[in-house]
Order: C-alpha cells, then sequence, then structure tokens
C-alpha cells in the first residue's frame, strides 16, 4: 500500500512540476505575414483643400467639386524585414449606385514602409441631393490579390440657397 501512495505522489509531484512549467512558458510572438500587405486610408477634400469631416457618414454638398484622395503605406515583408514592392491603388466613389468616380488603379513601386498619397477630382451632380454613397479605396498586389480597403460612407445635402440683394441706400 506504501508503495502505491509513493508511486502515486510521484506521478502526482511530476503532474504538478509540469503543470507549473507550463504556466511560466512564454508562447512565441505570431510571425508577422510575408510577402506583399498594404495600409490603407481615404480621405474627401473640399476644392479648397480642406478636410471633410469624417463623421462616418461625411456629408457633402450637391453641385461641388471634391478630391478622393487614398492614402497608401507599404507593409511588404519578407524574412521579417520591410522590403520594396509594387503595389496597385485605386478608389470608386459611388453616388445612388452610379459610379461617379472610377479612373482606374495606378501601379507604383512603393520602398519598404514608404508611403503615398493618390488624389483624383469628382464632381457631385446637384440633383443628387439626399442621396447616399460610399468612397472606396483598394489596394492590390500586381497579382491583384486584394491586400487592404478602406470604405468612408458619404451622404449628399442640398446646396445651401442663399437669399440676399444688393441695395444703395442713400440719403437726398
Amino acid at each position: 500500500m506504501q508503495r502505491k501512495a509513493k508511486v502515486f505522489l510521484t506521478g502526482l509531484g511530476g503532474l504538478l512540476t509540469f503543470a507549473w512549467l507550463a504556466s511560466r512558458a512564454k508562447a512565441a510572438p505570431p510571425a508577422p505575414p510575408e510577402g506583399p500587405s498594404a495600409g490603407a486610408s481615404v480621405a474627401i477634400y473640399d476644392m479648397d483643400g480642406n478636410l471633410v469631416p469624417q463623421n462616418s457618414p461625411a456629408t457633402l454638398g450637391a453641385g461641388a467639386w471634391y478630391t478622393a484622395r487614398i492614402t497608401v503605406t507599404n507593409t511588404s515583408l519578407q524574412g521579417g524585414v520591410g522590403v520594396g514592392a509594387t503595389l496597385l491603388s485605386g478608389v470608386v466613389v459611388t453616388i445612388a449606385g452610379t459610379r461617379i468616380l472610377d479612373p482606374g488603379a495606378r501601379l507604383d513601386f512603393f520602398a519598404a514602409n514608404e508611403t503615398k498619397s493618390f488624389d483624383w477630382v469628382f464632381y457631385i451632380d446637384a440633383g443628387s441631393a439626399g442621396a447616399t454613397g460610399s468612397l472606396t479605396g483598394s489596394v492590390f498586389s500586381p497579382a491583384l490579390d486584394l491586400l487592404n480597403t478602406a470604405v468612408e460612407p458619404i451622404t449628399v445635402v442640398a446646396a445651401p440657397i442663399i437669399y440676399g440683394a444688393t441695395m444703395t441706400v442713400g440719403v437726398v
């Protein structure tokens, strides 16, 4: 009986030692993905160069010109080290289901960790007041693998009507 108890305690001691060691072990951090990758963000600017607040949705006025901007950062890795990469980037602006801006994509070489911005100008038709849509920016590898997408919802409001008259008042 003592022998069974001794074997049991020895086995239990080994199990407790293993559990203690396992609780102290640190898992290796996950390896970053290898190959082409990119960060992307989109923004809308008015024709004076002011950033349209991204209130999700961004509010744009009908009958006005805007600039759509995509900012792309190359985060491609090879062997855990940043490397240059050729990336394909572009934007699409859709209002009420109709593409009003679809200029195609740009193919550019990016150095390791380099960030570039690309701009396209578009017009919101005066009859679009009340419509919704989006600005979508996408980044692809040269093999057309989607690497990243950024979306900004859009709401179109009527342009303000300004009433006024020029009046000259004089005393005779």
